[in-house]
């Protein structure tokens, strides 16, 4: 369908040239699909290409030579402006005229006006063709100064991509010198011999010796913690004593996990691997040491809590206030005075702070509610802070007031864009009316109805800005009872979504 215009052109083509123009016809339909052409109206618009140069050429009798007249001219795209997806003047994503066309073109009649202002300015007494002569002098020199502005901006951007491409190869080459570095300090290191034990090729230090030191130093725990309540901690005999005991208790446990783990073990399988059965048995020491130690910390505990020292603290740190009779509880009333536990009620204040409402997704525990509006690549424009239970819809307004100026384009930063999409919790004729007053197009699916097909598409991104907002755990979990710090670190995180984008665009 595509090349039926040309069929003419294509019956005087040999096989290779046949060929190579359906090659350059598929790579011409794969590049329009790149740039968001659907796949059903890619080969239309490649026939109305062919169809306009065939037009401009003066039919295929003109044409002696076809196949430099498909590839070099029919089949080849002629932007005619900086937009990738223009064809001489014509969007390819829509089919209709090139907006920046009609932009290049106004900024060209708007030079012209100027440049016809300066010299009727400078030179009124010209004549009509002197005049024109001048006009078009002074238009070639604006286009020369461009063009080599243009070259040297492209030379720029060439220099840039190199000095980069250098830049990438030598982090490329320092990385993998470092990691042969790193590869080779470790070969070192596993040559080592144990400094314990000795054995070979163990990396300075063997899995067996590693356990010994991990039981010895929870040994040496255990026997300081048992000599805080039951050693007098003025006299190290005393506390010696103490330690001595829970290594012997220690090590009878020890004693009984080695004889049952000889007891279950295979005969033979300890000979056959004595490096291996060592570390075993250190490691079955490790953990029946590992298992007597919380018994150790919570008697410590349990006795340090009943000492003289402690009780008298607890009846000093928590004696409660004598109650205060209030005037009028003679007559009946009832008092508002409560009791105080050294200047604090007793009672603590309601949990959670302003912007808090039960959620209801988590069994209405105290949470809130974060709301978004992004762009179409995902980067985050506003977002406000609300009670958990609080209607997705009552924020609209408010999210498309908040969009900061966004600059960029030629003129004045745009506040507004031109469509806003949301799902069914969206929902709302007076939104939609309101939304069409400051000039938005409403995308919103509505309740009771299907939804609108391939929305899903176009909304993942703002799902995707939820997923890198909430990725800070200090936003998934609010811990600020103020909302103005919680929001503070709202607008850390966005800013850093966004310089985190800006960074990987620039690199």
């Amino acid at each position: 369908m595509a090349l039926r215009p040309v069929s003419w052109l294509w019956e005087r083509l040999s096989g290779w040239q046949q060929d190579q123009v359906a090659a350059a016809a598929k790579a011409e339909l794969s590049q329009m699909a790149g740039l968001g052409v659907a796949a059903e109206r890619a080969p239309r618009l490649l026939a109305d290409r062919l169809t306009d140069r065939l037009a401009e050429t003066g039919g295929e009798a003109l044409i002696k030579k076809p196949f430099g007249w498909l590839i070099g001219r029919g089949l080849v795209r002629r932007p005619s402006c900086s937009d990738r997806r223009c064809d001489n003047g014509t969007r390819l994503g829509t089919g209709g005229a090139c907006g920046n066309c009609g932009n290049v073109v106004h900024l060209r009649r708007a030079r012209r006006a100027r440049t016809v202002a300066e010299i009727d300015r400078e030179l009124p007494h010209l004549g009509d063709a002197e005049r024109r002569r001048v006009l078009e002098e002074r238009l070639r020199e604006h286009a020369t100064a461009e063009a080599e502005d243009l070259v040297w901006r492209q030379e720029q951007a060439r220099a840039d991509k190199a000095r980069r491409a250098a830049a990438r190869a030598t982090d490329q080459e320092r990385a993998k010198d470092e990691r042969a570095a790193a590869a080779a300090a470790e070969t070192v290191r596993q040559a080592l011999a144990c400094e314990d034990c000795g054995q070979q090729q163990a990396g300075g230090l063997c899995e067996a010796c590693g356990y010994r030191r991990r039981t010895e130093t929870l040994i040496v725990e255990a026997g300081m913690v048992a000599a805080t309540w039951s050693a007098d901690l003025a006299d190290q005999a005393d506390i010696d004593t103490v330690t001595a005991d829970v290594r012997a208790s220690l090590a009878a446990d020890i004693e009984r996990a080695r004889r049952a783990f000889l007891d279950s073990a295979p005969p033979g399988e300890l000979d056959a691997d004595p490096i291996g059965a060592a570390a075993v048995l250190a490691f079955g020491a490790l953990r029946a040491v590992e298992a007597a130690l919380p018994e150790f910390r919570s008697s410590a505990l349990g006795r340090l809590g009943q000492a003289e020292e402690a009780c008298a603290e607890a009846r000093r740190a928590f004696r409660p206030a004598a109650p205060t009779p209030a005037r009028g509880a003679e007559r009946g009333r009832r008092t508002r005075l409560v009791t105080r536990v050294r200047g604090r009620l007793p009672h603590p204040r309601e949990n959670g702070g302003p912007d808090t409402g039960p959620s209801p997704v988590d069994r209405r525990k105290t949470g809130s509610k974060h709301h978004l509006i992004c762009d179409g690549r995902g980067t985050p424009l506003k977002v406000i802070t609300t009670a958990a239970n609080v209607n997705d819809v009552t924020q609209t307004l408010a999210l498309v007031d908040g969009i900061p100026p966004v600059a960029g384009r030629p003129g004045r930063p745009r506040r507004r864009p031109d469509a806003l999409l949301g799902d069914k919790g969206y929902d709302s004729n007076p939104n939609r009316d309101a939304l069409r007053k400051r000039r938005i197009l409403p995308v919103i699916s509505r309740k009771g109805c299907p939804n609108i097909k391939g929305m899903g598409k176009l909304r993942y991104v703002v799902e995707q800005t939820f997923a890198l907002l909430h990725h800070f755990k200090r936003l998934a979990v609010r811990w600020e009872r103020r909302t103005e710090l919680h929001d503070a670190f709202v607008s850390l995180a966005c800013s850093l979504i966004c310089w985190r984008r800006l960074k990987k665009t620039r690199t």
